[in-house]
């Protein structure tokens, strides 16, 4: 008696796997040993394998989404590859251990294998080590692809090629001779070999074998998932993503190594000079002669209409431009700019901050601050001056407030903001750019956030904010200027003054400029005047 019936499983959706068709034969003591139940066993555990193949997969994707935050964190000299893929290929082991138990389990009696305990537990270590060996593949895939679309390509073509040349699809002997290397890289005849053999050798299949199509088993010996992690490591080594263009530092001499931090490479931008020494390309100057000075305990805003080059210029002293061509230079202190130093004593407030959401806001802080403050700094004195981070900050209320994702739970805007910032001060910075530090948010919310600058300010710290588009409360809050017009060229750097009576006798002076209106927004009135014309035939 033959029973036949099919079912499908789904196991739960955080492992994203899916057991389609399983197939279960209720067979007879009759069901065995000739060649036409051998080929029904053969297949089920073909079935099974490629199953187990199909269901690493899922790990292509998922190291994908950790990649952008590996290749930063590695750039960074956070920790090595290894620390990296270890980690992950441990916390697989229970998974793979369930999900192959969960096959077998259903699968094994109810099919009919031999059903000596040992062979049961073989083949439970053969599925085991076949998914191990195929979620390593799946990860050496991702690592080498780095997009979604060049790993979805590979990962496909992979599978394919290994389940074609595993040996039962398409026989070894009937395998071109050129294509006979993806027989013996195939990890699937290795499993399949193992599981085969597991069953086949039981004695219920000892009749003696006439049939001259049938060769004897060949098992190869090879570690292919130590093979495969091996050589997702050596990837994420040396290879970085795709798409994201990379300088190749050639070997220089010193002098060319330290020019590119000191004095900046004087590349020529006059395009007429160019042109005359034989240079055709063009190239776009996105800042003109600017020059200023910021100074320690006083707020200077950086203003501008759009494309004036504020984030340009803000880039550029922060060091954050440097595949540009940039001539000039920049001094701190009367001492000739040094990026490495530079670095380590500037902090930089991004318009778009980034912050893990589930963590508390003290728990961010003093993760910044082990990051950053030198290694000197005991924990004491690091908890200290994340406490007075806080308090300057005004932080304390929401200290055990959870970051969250932003518009969805979580802190308000304005208390990102000044996270943000206050994330930056604990690597106690005596420079700190802010890109726009009131955008997107309320008079309210922006009044507390200014306050919040005006006390890092008063502590005697360098800060400089680029703003677009002030109202008079928060532009009064500034105590001097840079203003730039369209095509990054500076026409106003000093005081405000009180009420910012300095920067309109200024304008008012040049002929042409017309008088502002009582009440009018200072900050609007210097943005219109500065703007280009627009003239209408």
């Amino acid at each position: 008696m033959n029973a036949h019936f099919c079912s499908h499983i789904q196991n739960h959706p955080n492992n994203n796997h899916v057991i389609d068709s399983l197939d279960c034969f209720l067979e007879d003591n009759n069901a065995y040993g000739t060649l036409l139940d051998g080929g029904k066993f053969f297949g089920a555990l073909f079935f099974s394998l490629v199953s187990v193949m199909f269901n690493g997969m899922t790990e292509l994707a998922m190291t994908m989404l950790r990649l952008p935050v590996f290749y930063k964190q590695r750039d960074a000299l956070f920790y090595p590859p290894w620390a990296f893929a270890l980690p992950i290929w441990v916390l697989r082991i229970p998974v793979s251990l369930l999900e192959s138990a969960i096959l077998v389990g259903l699968t094994y009696y109810p099919i009919g294998f031999a059903p000596a305990a040992s062979r049961f537990f073989r083949q439970l270590l053969a599925f085991f080590s076949i998914h191990q060996m195929g979620l390593s593949l799946f990860r050496f895939i991702a690592a080498v692809g780095r997009t979604l679309v060049v790993g979805s390509t590979l990962g496909t073509f992979t599978l394919v090629l290994v389940v074609v040349l595993g040996g039962f699809i398409v026989s070894k002997n009937d395998i071109e001779p050129f294509m006979i290397w993806g027989f013996y890289i195939s990890p699937m005849m290795y499993g399949q070999n193992a599981v085969v053999m597991n069953e086949f050798l039981d004695k219920r299949w000892s009749a003696n074998n006439t049939d001259p199509r049938i060769n004897a088993p060949t098992l190869g010996k090879s570690s292919s998932c130590r093979e495969a992690s091996s050589r997702m490591i050596t990837s994420l080594t040396y290879l970085n993503p795709l798409g994201d263009s990379r300088a190749t530092v050639l070997e220089e001499d010193d002098e060319k190594k330290k020019s590119q931090y000191g004095q900046m490479a004087s590349e020529g931008a006059d395009m007429a000079e160019m042109k005359k020494q034989g240079i055709e390309e063009d190239r776009l100057q996105l800042l003109r002669d600017v020059s200023g000075a910021f100074r320690p305990g006083i707020l200077t805003a950086l203003v501008g209409v759009s494309g004036a080059g504020k984030t340009t210029l803000m880039d550029v002293l922060a060091g954050r431009k440097t595949g540009r061509y940039i001539e000039g230079t920049i001094s701190i202190s009367g001492y000739a700019k040094n990026q490495a130093t530079f670095a380590r004593v500037s902090g930089y407030c991004e318009q778009n901050d980034i912050h893990s959401p589930y963590v508390t806001v003290y728990e961010s802080l003093l993760y910044s601050a082990w990051l950053r403050l030198s290694s000197d700094v005991n924990t004491k004195t690091r908890k200290m001056f994340v406490e007075e981070v806080m308090e300057l900050v005004e932080l304390n209320l929401i200290r055990n407030f959870l970051v969250g994702l932003p518009g969805v739970d979580g802190l308000l805007t304005e208390q990102r903001k000044r996270l943000t910032i206050a994330v930056e001060l604990v690597a106690n910075p005596s420079i700190i750019f802010m890109d726009e530090p009131t955008s997107g948010l309320d008079a309210r919310a922006a009044a507390i956030v200014m306050r919040t600058v005006r006390n890092t300010v008063d502590t005697g710290r360098t800060v400089v904010c680029t703003i677009h588009q002030p109202s008079i409360d928060i532009f009064e809050a500034f105590d001097e200027l840079l203003l730039m017009r369209r095509g990054g060229q500076v026409i106003y750097t000093g005081p405000l003054g009180r009420q910012s009576r300095e920067l309109i006798e200024y304008f008012e002076a040049v002929p042409g400029v017309p008088k502002i209106k009582d009440g009018y927004n200072p900050a609007t009135w210097m943005l219109e005047i500065s703007a280009p014309r627009l003239r209408l035939n």
